[in-house]
């Protein structure tokens, strides 16, 4: 490849979360759906001699501890491939959210990886090494909606309808997964996953709740604005509403906005599979 490759690395909502029980690895089992929605960071990648990451949030790390490099030097371990990536990742996606946005972006690092050096690798083949970055990273290289259990790797598509207007409220805190998870303190794993439809809920709410009250209040807000869903993303702390039309959603985000000017808001929308491919798959 010679000149740059540039792609959308898009966010996530999880429409519904249940977590059947700890499992003896030491991950939760999970059943959630999964979809893809259009707010997306961009990453541009060039070769180059050696592996390095930039990145327009000054916060965020940018060294071995960041899943993007840690996604190109997996597969170099795998492949042996000479020389490296030079990367720049334009921030969007507010991180430790519940967004997704670290797991896209190591995912959209895979398929790029293998687009630059290995063009004849299958998608399927990096399922394997997307699961070792990350539970949800696998989903990124599918998008659109999907049903996904065990920890969230065995996925099923699902198919989507028309777009969906999407209103996130973005709390000024962020949530730590384990802590959310410690304070769920799921036991054994319990019953079987059935093949219908999944409740629409977020097993992880309470507890997230517990840690940060405002959640709840968060999300009778939503309720309120006349979101035909609303639930927390993830293990937070981001939220989101559903809306019946556009004008819907920007009434609303107005509304809310006002309502608690400390939380950030974005209007925005699903995305299907067909649009993901198109703009995150090279």
């Amino acid at each position: 490849m010679t000149g740059t490759l540039t792609l959308d690395s898009f966010a996530k909502i999880n429409r519904s979360l249940l977590v059947r029980g700890k499992r003896p690895d030491g991950f939760h089992e999970l059943d959630t759906l999964f979809s893809t929605i259009d707010l997306s960071d961009r990453l541009t990648f060039k070769k180059a001699g050696t592996t390095t990451l930039t990145c327009s949030d000054a916060a965020l790390p940018v060294g071995p501890e960041n899943l993007v490099v840690k996604a190109v030097r997996k597969l170099q371990e795998l492949w042996g491939f000479a020389g490296g990536l030079e990367i720049h990742l334009e921030k969007r996606i507010p991180w430790g959210a519940g967004l997704g946005g670290g797991s896209s972006n190591a995912a959209v690092t895979l398929l790029a990886s293998a687009r630059i050096f290995s063009p004849s690798v299958s998608r399927e083949s990096l399922h394997p090494v997307a699961l070792e970055l990350g539970s949800d990273v696998p989903f990124f290289l599918l998008g659109g909606s999907a049903r996904g259990q065990g920890r969230g790797e065995r996925l099923r598509p699902v198919a989507s309808g028309p777009d969906e207007p999407v209103v996130l409220l973005i709390p000024p805190f962020r949530l730590s997964t384990p802590e959310v998870f410690r304070t769920l303190g799921a036991g054994p794993i319990q019953g079987t996953p059935g093949p219908t439809d999944l409740p629409d809920q977020n097993d992880l709410e309470v507890p997230a709740g517990k840690l940060k009250p405002e959640i709840h209040r968060y999300l009778r807000s939503l309720l309120d604005s006349k979101a035909r869903q609303a639930r927390m993303s993830g293990s937070g702390s981001c939220l989101f509403g559903i809306y019946g039309s556009p004008s819907e959603a920007d009434e609303a985000a107005r509304g809310l906005s006002e309502l608690h000017p400390e939380c950030r808001f974005a209007v925005t929308r699903t995305v299907g599979r067909t649009e993901y491919e198109a703009r995150a798959v090279p």
